[in-house]
C-alpha cells in the first residue's frame, strides 16, 4: 500500500498546555508581588511584632477635636504688614 503510516493522534498535548498555563500564572503572580513591593514600600512598616501593611484607606483614626493638627516641623512666620505708600500730590497741568 504505502510506505507512510498514519496512526495515532498528532494534535496538541493537553499536559503541555496545562504546564504552560501554570507557569504563566506563577510568572504573573511573581510580577504582581514585585510590583506591590516596589510601589507599596511606603505603606510597609517593620515592627517588633513583624511586618505590617498600613494602607491609608483602611486606617480610621479619629483625631480629637480639641487638639489642632500642627506639624512641628512647619514653622509659621508672621506676615509682614504692607507698607503704606505716601499719597502723591496731583500735578497741576495748568501751572
Amino acid at each position: 500500500m504505502g510506505r507512510y503510516r498514519y496512526g495515532g493522534y498528532h494534535g496538541r498535548d493537553t499536559a503541555r498546555t496545562v504546564v504552560r498555563a501554570v507557569v504563566t500564572l506563577v510568572v504573573v503572580l511573581l510580577l504582581l508581588a514585585a510590583a506591590a513591593l516596589i510601589f507599596g514600600q511606603r505603606y510597609i512598616t517593620y515592627t517588633d511584632d513583624g511586618v505590617r501593611l498600613e494602607l491609608p484607606f483602611f486606617q480610621r483614626e479619629e483625631k480629637p477635636a480639641s487638639e489642632p493638627s500642627v506639624d512641628p516641623e512647619v514653622v509659621q512666620l508672621p506676615r509682614p504688614e504692607p507698607e503704606e505708600l505716601p499719597e502723591e500730590e496731583p500735578s497741576d497741568p495748568q501751572a
